[in-house]
């Protein structure tokens, strides 16, 4: 609400509040948000809750009324109080494992002169790893969502799932939450197994991201994508830690052709690909950061083609490598025991 004035009296008003400036940090301390209210006139302003309404993943719940409905809990009871200053503070320490994530706040102020000014904004509780987990929301797709593949954090680098490891299950649209012990490159994320419901096959490869994106990135991330792409970057920052993986995609997509638009900024740069290329929104209204998600769909793609012609080339080579070593050995004076050879479907 714009300022502006009354009766001679500048009327209150609230600004936007936007990213960092209205998230509640996991487990922090002093988890106060300032509020953007003001007056011109410098009268003191008092402030009111309306109503709060907290939502995370499996539950809701509201407090005084918001959109116009009464929830039937008066605001005293809510977890959230304001002070006089504009502070919007937890009655008790938010905890990101405890349930709600999410919270819509009506805020009142008034200089008791003109009508009282209200505004609505949206806060979320970001997770942290100080207190040993944080929680990914990601998906995973090739050439469509990779449903009922097994998701787990790789703590040991090893490739293999050990039973101390954090795991999940991918939904039909390829969705998981994955509880993280640690956030580093060398524990990263993979995933193994389901179905690409793109080709209607077997997923045989196994998917690795960066389970560090999340704090290396300078924005809040959202969710991670698990895809041939993510694979390569992360195993060219394996190669040279130098590079890092925002680059990593930059330079491979850019190999490709591809104009890289807005993943030079910051922010999510993989984002979500193969929602964007499915959504309506697309057809209708495209813009630079559309495009630029379908280029990187394509990419992906293209790396998981030339990653299956060259492991088809490397099984055959080696089928026909065996095949004359064999011929060899047995077309040699006095060897015996000579038996054909072939590879098992692990080895391939």
């Amino acid at each position: 609400i714009p300022e502006g004035t009354f009766d001679g009296n500048r009327i209150p008003f609230f600004r936007d509040m936007w990213g960092e400036e209205t998230q509640f940090i996991d487990d922090e301390a002093n988890q106060s948000i300032k509020i953007k209210g003001f007056d011109l006139d410098f009268d003191a302003l008092t402030w009111k809750i309306l109503g709060v309404y907290a939502s995370g993943d499996d539950n809701s719940k509201g407090w005084g009324t918001l959109w116009g409905n009464y929830f039937g809990r008066p605001i005293s009871d809510a977890p959230l109080q304001v002070d006089s200053e504009g502070y919007l503070t937890p009655k008790s320490t938010l905890n990101y494992e405890d349930g709600f994530t999410r919270y819509e706040v009506m805020f009142e102020i008034t200089d008791g002169k003109s009508t009282p000014i209200t505004k609505q904004y949206h806060f979320t509780l970001k997770d942290s790893i100080a207190d040993g987990t944080f929680e990914v929301i990601g998906h995973a797709h090739v050439s469509g969502y990779i449903s009922g593949a097994t998701v787990w954090q790789d703590i040991d680098n090893d490739g293999v799932q050990d039973s101390n490891e954090p795991f999940a299950t991918t939904n039909g649209r390829g969705e998981f939450k994955l509880s993280l012990s640690k956030a580093a490159q060398d524990s990263p994320i993979l995933l193994k197994g389901g179905l690409d419901m793109g080709t209607g096959l077997f997923n045989d490869k196994v998917i690795k991201i960066n389970s560090d994106l999340a704090f290396s990135a300078s924005r809040d991330w959202g969710e991670y994508s698990v895809t041939p792409l993510s694979h390569v970057t992360l195993a060219l920052q394996n190669l040279d830690r130098s590079v890092d993986d925002q680059s990593a995609v930059i330079d491979i997509t850019k190999a490709m052709g591809f104009e890289n638009g807005w993943v030079e900024g910051e922010g999510n740069y993989h984002d979500h690909p193969f929602y964007t290329l499915n959504s309506s929104y697309l057809a209708n209204y495209p813009g630079d950061w559309d495009v630029h998600k379908v280029n990187l769909f394509i990419a992906a793609n293209l790396v998981n083609i030339l990653g299956d012609v060259a492991a088809n080339g490397a099984v055959t080579i080696t089928k026909k490598a065996l095949e004359d070593v064999i011929a060899k050995a047995t077309a040699t004076t006095g060897a015996a025991s000579i038996s054909t050879v072939n590879l098992t479907a692990d080895q391939v």
